[in-house]
């Protein structure tokens, strides 16, 4: 079979397979040192992996047109680097183990929503809270990847308030959304599921 990979599924390739190799390495062993240029440097990594997000399914919609292959690769490309902000954080004590416990469970439960709908032949759509929620998680990992204040108090440094923000906003569009998607479970998919 000869596949053709268009520039937006290389872009979706590069987020599947190199940032949960990449981010993870650099933020175990680079961030603990406290070095804020090299914390801004994996940072600004992070950040470039999150905007092929957004840019491969803008060509995708715009230049090349959609694809099954894009589709179904493109939302674990997604939760794969959002997994592998977390985790790393997570590991270097940067961020605490309730909210992962709480972004990873949103994201596995939308995951068996994805595969139950697909059982169904539900297309899942991703909405414009979806869209927010991305975009929140994208500057919440960044931020605190780069944050050189988060031993002080909260209202002692500006990046601290941001992050708090960031999280308690990223939370709100994570929940309700996912309230979205009960919603529709419990109505056996009369509709299609509308929210990511």
């Amino acid at each position: 079979m000869n596949i053709k990979f268009t520039i937006a599924d290389i872009l979706t390739l590069i987020r599947l397979f190199l940032s949960p190799l990449i981010i993870p390495l650099l933020v175990v062993n680079v961030i603990p040192y406290h070095v804020f240029s090299l914390n801004c440097f994996v940072g600004i990594l992070f950040l470039f992996f999150g905007l092929t997000d957004f840019l491969d399914g803008y060509l995708a919609r715009n230049h090349y047109g959609t694809s099954i292959f894009g589709a179904i690769i493109d939302p674990i490309a997604d939760k794969f680097l959002m997994l592998s902000g977390f985790l790393s954080l997570l590991a270097i004590q940067k961020m605490s183990l309730i909210w992962v416990i709480l972004f990873i469970g949103r994201e596995t439960f939308v995951m068996a929503i994805r595969y139950f709908a697909l059982q169904r032949n539900y297309r899942v759509s991703v909405s414009i809270l979806g869209k927010v929620k991305t975009c929140l998680q994208i500057l919440l990992i960044t931020l605190v990847i780069m944050n050189p204040d988060q031993h002080l108090g909260l209202f002692q440094s500006w990046w601290n308030i941001i992050e708090k923000l960031l999280l308690l906003g990223s939370l709100f569009f994570s929940l309700y959304s996912v309230s979205k998607y009960y919603k529709v479970v419990h109505n056996d998919f009369v509709a299609t599921i509308p929210y990511e």
